[in-house]
């Protein structure tokens, strides 16, 4: 079995991991629409990321997500174009923000940032999860903090047990990716959805 060495940083930043395309210091304003969105999974096909931290521990190992989850590694991810193209329309025709919420580790924002932005994906705020952190537990924590000043539209995301519980816990519509499939894009669902929703 292959020794994995991260690339990583072995400090962290303290701005709750977040980071904007092209380092803006923007910030979303208050009273913003906005849309969550997961990574792994949900707008990129791990596959080959998934087969790489094989080499170095059986799944689950901390020896397979120390090099599943290195950001040197993020470019060997596929692009889902279901995904680019729901997201873009979404920004183009509903105007509102998208935040990329991942339980990715804080740390490796700028390695996403790239891969989006090579991938032609929405400019938009991207939220990693700090070591030791529950991911559910994290996205809660995030899509209550957006739900308190903004209209959120959903919370994008493959997985159950993380991206819908915390959607659910949250009070915010879940949209739930199955197997790298998204729905069509509909932009009056959004407005029958928040016009139901409540502060």
């Amino acid at each position: 079995m292959k020794q994995f060495e991260s690339k990583r940083p072995t400090t962290f930043p303290t701005l709750s991991g977040t980071s904007t395309y092209r380092q803006s210091s923007r910030t979303l304003p208050r009273d913003s629409r906005m849309l969550s969105v997961d990574l792994d999974g949900t707008v990129a096909d791990i596959s080959k990321r998934v087969e790489f931290a094989l080499q170095f521990g059986p799944h689950g190992s901390a020896q397979f997500y120390e090099a599943l989850l290195d950001g040197s590694q993020y470019h060997l991810d596929v692009p889902i174009e279901a995904a680019r193209k729901y997201l873009c329309k979404y920004s183009a025709e509903v105007k509102g923000d998208i935040v990329y919420l991942s339980g990715r580790r804080q740390g490796t924002e700028s390695a996403s940032r790239i891969w989006l932005e090579k991938h032609g994906f929405p400019e938009g705020q991207i939220i990693h999860r700090r070591i030791g952190n529950r991911s559910l537990d994290f996205k809660s924590y995030w899509l209550r903090q957006f739900r308190s000043t903004k209209w959120v539209d959903g919370h994008c995301g493959d997985r159950l047990e993380d991206d819908g519980a915390a959607a659910r816990l949250s009070g915010i519509r879940f949209v739930h990716i199955v197997d790298h499939k998204w729905p069509e894009f509909n932009p009056s669902s959004f407005s029958r959805f928040t016009s139901q929703h409540s502060r």
